[in-house]
């Protein structure tokens, strides 16, 4: 049971997901829906904006008007559908309120449609057919195509039927990755993500197999390999000995980076070596010269840096010097 307050929607709604089918129109459904229309979608699309037009500004008002006085005649009805629910015995009635903050777009059948999870189900009843995930039929979700190349994910909702197909959702915009996260923390539901994409098909039939082995809930496989407790097996590397190969993997990767910043200072120092001294010992390393050979050239070419200095100096001295002759002159 769920109630839309109309705010920025075109409508506002009440809607029953039943757990026994009813007829309507000589059709088993368990979908029904109240609503009223705030504003006409003809009346939206073929409006058009005109800054400071009186007739607009009395029209919004009306609106505005108009939404809050329906949104409290269905707040009514739902408290007076409670506390008669309450009165009969029956079992308890609540009505499920979206939670907008956490709605994100995805494709639950051949669309894209605005989801909106509640505190018990995952609704979009907007849109014709409506889609209703009840969470406490729900087992598992599983995400997948989760990639920073990636701009979209998918969702596979695993339900605690497992005759029942799961439920896949489709083209989610990775920005709600994390919010729908933390709204899969906060029901509490246990879920599992992969860059790869999964058959549902092969997903079930695999943990059809680990049941009838009696190692669905356990560590390890009948191999003795690490494979994540119940649904974990989707993504096994998120703990175990999946964590302790990452963990070898980090560490030659930490090797790989010294040889590589090694590598990248001993290019950084040859940058401030000069073009001769490169040519000088690749010549004598293709030439195969003995130490005393390679050892009288440097000292040559010590000599050489030398005498530049020197002649550097001498050179800022003389200028120095017929500066200050200059200045004397002057005065």
């Amino acid at each position: 049971r769920s109630s839309n307050r109309a705010k920025k929607e075109l409508t506002v709604l009440i809607h029953f997901h039943l757990k026994n089918p009813i007829i309507v129109g000589k059709k088993k459904t368990v979908d029904i829906q109240f609503f009223t229309e705030v504003v006409k979608s003809s009346v939206v699309i073929h409006s058009k904006s005109r800054m400071y037009d009186p007739e607009e500004i009395d029209e919004e008002r009306r609106e505005r008007k108009l939404r809050k006085r329906l949104n409290d005649l269905f707040d009514i009805f739902v408290k007076k559908c409670e506390k008669l629910v309450e009165q009969l015995g029956e079992e308890h009635l609540q009505f499920d309120i979206p939670f907008r903050e956490f709605a994100f777009e995805g494709v639950p059948f051949k669309s894209k449609s605005v989801l909106m999870p509640t505190k018990g189900a995952l609704v979009n009843l907007t849109d014709q057919p409506v889609f209703v995930c009840s969470l406490e039929l729900v087992e598992h979700v599983h995400l997948q195509r989760v990639s920073f190349k990636s701009q979209h994910f998918e969702m596979m909702i695993i339900w605690k039927d497992w005759n029942r197909t799961p439920t896949e959702i489709n083209m989610v915009d990775r920005k709600n990755l994390e919010d729908i996260k933390s709204w899969l923390d906060q029901i509490p539901l246990t879920f599992t993500q992969t860059a790869e994409v999964l058959n549902a098909k092969s997903v079930m039939n695999k943990a059809r197999e680990y049941m009838d082995a009696g190692i669905f809930w356990e560590e390890l496989d009948e191999e003795g390999d690490y494979k994540g407790i119940g649904w974990f097996f989707l993504a096994p590397t998120e703990g175990g000995e999946g964590s302790d190969d990452e963990s070898e993997e980090g560490s030659e990767f930490g090797e790989d980076d010294l040889e590589s910043e090694e590598s990248d200072e001993e290019s950084d120092f040859d940058e401030f070596s000069d073009e001769d001294d490169e040519d000088d010992w690749d010549d004598e390393d293709e030439s195969g010269e003995d130490w005393e050979e390679l050892d009288r050239k440097a000292a040559q070419e010590d000599r050489k840096r030398t005498k530049k200095h020197d002649d550097y100096e001498a050179r800022v001295q003389a200028h120095e010097s017929s500066r200050s002759h200059k200045k004397r002159k002057r005065k």
